[in-house]
């Protein structure tokens, strides 16, 4: 009887545990900040030619001239000196994937 019991009871107090919230559940993950997807049906236009001014300080970083999606039409987003918010991050130039029949587009981004 105890075994039948257990092999009843143990099974439902697992299944109707896993699906309750309790204080001792945690949730762990790992922010990376938004990041920005787009889809476009025509092509970046080629990037443009930038002169870098002065190197503002020592821990900036040259951020080159990109196109981005805006309102379904490609806009030239200017090249600039940032400082990252983050030490040890590094620019990520946006990126531009040919899709069957457009363009898939990923916004540049901070990253460590």
């Amino acid at each position: 009887m105890i075994k039948q019991l257990a092999t009843f009871v143990i099974p439902l107090a697992l299944l109707l545990g896993t699906g309750t919230p309790s204080p001792a559940q945690t949730t762990l993950g790992v922010h990376v900040g938004p990041i920005g997807m787009g889809y476009a049906h025509d092509a970046p236009p080629r990037p443009r030619m930038e002169r870098r001014g002065r190197r503002p300080g020592r821990h900036h970083h040259w951020v080159g001239g990109y196109w981005e999606r805006q309102n379904d039409a490609w806009a030239w987003s200017r090249g600039r000196w940032e400082e990252p918010r983050e030490r040890g991050a590094h620019w990520v130039r946006p990126r531009y994937h040919h899709e069957h029949d457009g363009y898939r587009y990923e916004a540049g981004r901070w990253e460590r």
